[in-house]
């Protein structure tokens, strides 16, 4: 949920900020908007991942 909401908020606020005379508040909604999926992906790896790969898994995960 929080990553759809995510990525739509993102998406208006990009054809948003052309049009708007508020630049700098869109900007900073902008960035607020991508940082709302940040946590629930970064926490799918330790999910998937079985304790014995984990570290291996999350090494690969962060260097993409």
């Amino acid at each position: 949920m929080i990553l759809a909401g995510g990525y739509i908020a993102f998406a208006m606020l990009l054809v948003a900020l052309p049009r708007s005379g508020a630049v700098i508040l869109t900007v900073a909604a902008l960035g607020l908007a991508c940082g709302l999926p940040a946590g629930p992906i970064l926490s799918l790896p330790a999910r998937v991942l079985q304790p014995a790969t984990r570290a291996i898994g999350m090494g690969l995960f962060y260097a993409v």
